[in-house]
C-alpha cells in the first residue's frame, strides 16, 4: 500500500494541471496589465458623478434624477447641433447618473454599518 501511495503522491500534477495554470497565470497577468492601463486614464481620475450632476452627495434619487433630467435637456445633442462636444458631455452626464443611481440604490453604508 505505501509502494502505491508513494507512486501515486503527485499524480495530480499532470500535463493538463501545469497548461491550466499556465493559462491563468496569462490571464492574471492580462488582467493586471489592463488595470495598469486604465489607472492612468486622465479622464477616468476626474470624473466625479456628483459634480457633473450638480448634486451633494448625500443627495437624495430623487434629486439625482431631477438634477439629470434637467442637464440631459440642456445637453442633449438634438438640441445642440452645432457643438461637436456635446454628444461627449451627453454620455458624461448619462454615466454619471447611471454611477449615481447605483451607489444610491445599493447604499453601500447601509452595508457597512449593518454589521
Amino acid at each position: 500500500m505505501k509502494k502505491r501511495a508513494e507512486l501515486y503522491k503527485f499524480s495530480w500534477l499532470n500535463k493538463w494541471f501545469v497548461l491550466k495554470l499556465v493559462i491563468l497565470s496569462f490571464f492574471w497577468y492580462l488582467c493586471y496589465e489592463c488595470f495598469q492601463v486604465v489607472k492612468n486614464i486622465e479622464p477616468l481620475k476626474t470624473f466625479i458623478p456628483n459634480e457633473l450632476l450638480g448634486v451633494s452627495e448625500d443627495a437624495s434619487i430623487a434629486d439625482v434624477k431631477k438634477a439629470y433630467r434637467k442637464l440631459s435637456r440642456l445637453k442633449h445633442p438634438d438640441k445642440n447641433p452645432d457643438n461637436p462636444e456635446a454628444v461627449n458631455e451627453f454620455i458624461q452626464i448619462t454615466k454619471a447618473y447611471t454611477v449615481s443611481q447605483f451607489f444610491i440604490f445599493f447604499n453601500f453604508e447601509f452595508c457597512l454599518d449593518y454589521d
